[in-house]
């Protein structure tokens, strides 16, 4: 159960920063640096639900 519980939140989060990325493009002077971070933490957790055989 707990690997499923991993998942689930691993792809919430996932989520979460795709909708940050989203709003923070949206403004008028986004913050470039942000984004970027916001990007590579969402590769992360992208590539951990690889390694655990998730697309």
């Amino acid at each position: 159960m707990a690997f499923g519980n991993r998942i689930s939140s691993l792809k919430n989060k996932h989520e979460f920063i795709e909708h940050s990325i989203q709003h923070e493009m949206s403004r008028i002077k986004p913050d470039t640096i942000l984004i970027h971070d916001l990007k590579v933490r969402k590769l992360r957790i992208k590539e951990e639900l690889m390694k655990l055989g998730i697309k």
